[in-house]
């Protein structure tokens, strides 16, 4: 345990935290595996980790690195067809997370910060600023993104391909995709994904609604 930042707890706090990995389907969703997050000056003090019964070859490992870890682990046992990963923006940050996907070839759709670099050229650094100069009210389309405790959530999506003019021809596709909900149209979440060209818009857009 130490003081770190907790989404759940909406704050900095005393807490643990893990990072989880689920499995879901239409059918619903099922934990199946999960790694203890140990910050750094924990992982270090050797002591209060055998204090704690933690093995001595654990040692500190980044959030999105502890996700790679468990992906690795899952890999054997995939099914056999198209297997989307989707993520928060603690692994969409930096790129090295998205990176290890496209190595393993698992089409991903990841949240990511306003402030996200889409292209390393100019007109495209910015996500929410190109969001805000290039989408028009009428590109917003209403699609569910999957099932809810609640019923079903209905988000307005805005979703467009990313050019990529060194992509060859038979290279996977990447979008920028932008929801908000209809009745808080300001508050917006921003997410790239890769996957398989001509894939259709409602499966982008149930993949961050399975997180």
């Amino acid at each position: 345990m130490a003081r770190q930042y907790s989404g759940a707890l909406g704050g900095v706090c005393p807490c643990q935290i893990g990072v989880m990995a689920a499995w879901a389907t239409g059918a619903g969703q099922a934990l199946v595996d999960r790694e203890l997050y140990l910050p750094k000056e924990r992982a270090e003090d050797r002591p209060r980790c055998r204090a704690a019964y933690a093995p001595d070859e654990v040692v500190f490992a980044a959030k999105p690195r502890l996700a790679e870890q468990m992906i690795s682990r899952i890999l054997p046992d995939l099914p056999q067809g198209r297997v989307w990963v989707a993520a928060d923006e603690v692994c969409g940050h930096g790129g090295a997370f998205c990176g290890f996907l496209e190595e393993h070839h698992l089409p991903y759709v990841v949240n990511v910060q306003a402030d996200h670099t889409v292209l390393p050229r100019p007109g495209w650094r910015h996500l929410a600023r190109l969001v805000e100069r290039v989408a028009t009210e009428d590109e917003w389309v209403t699609l569910p993104a999957g099932p809810s405790q609640l019923g079903s959530r209905t988000w307005r999506w805005w979703v467009r391909q990313i050019p990529d003019p060194e992509a060859g021809p038979w290279a996977w596709a990447r979008w920028i995709a932008v929801r908000r909900r209809p009745e808080e149209p300001e508050n917006r979440d921003y997410y790239i994904g890769w996957g398989p060209p001509g894939t259709e818009l409602e499966e982008i857009v149930l993949v961050p609604g399975a997180h």
